[in-house]
């Protein structure tokens, strides 16, 4: 789920849309997937919610962006997000 997450990111930044509204909605099904089925337990389990809680921060403040300029910078927020999770887990 965090992959499709981040290649639903790559591809709505690679188009260019402007629908953050929809891409926050995206994003926020996927995570609630990732939740439902995490089967996860000890330190990668901890790691992965170190990760998860500040990107999940990000998803919710990109849904209540006050514009197109505000929800880019989430986005740009967002894509180093998925980068940075890529430093703990393959």
């Amino acid at each position: 789920f965090i992959s499709k997450g981040e290649e639903k990111l790559r591809a709505y930044i690679e188009s260019e849309d402007t629908d953050y509204k929809n891409m926050s909605k995206t994003l926020n099904d996927e995570n609630k997937k990732l939740i439902e089925s995490c089967t996860m337990t000890g330190e990668s389990h901890d790691v992965l919610h170190e990760w998860l809680a500040p990107h999940l921060e990000l998803t919710a403040a990109l849904n209540s962006a006050e514009n197109q300029e505000k929800a880019e910078e989430v986005i740009q927020k967002l894509n180093s997000s998925f980068k940075e999770f890529h430093k703990y887990f393959k």
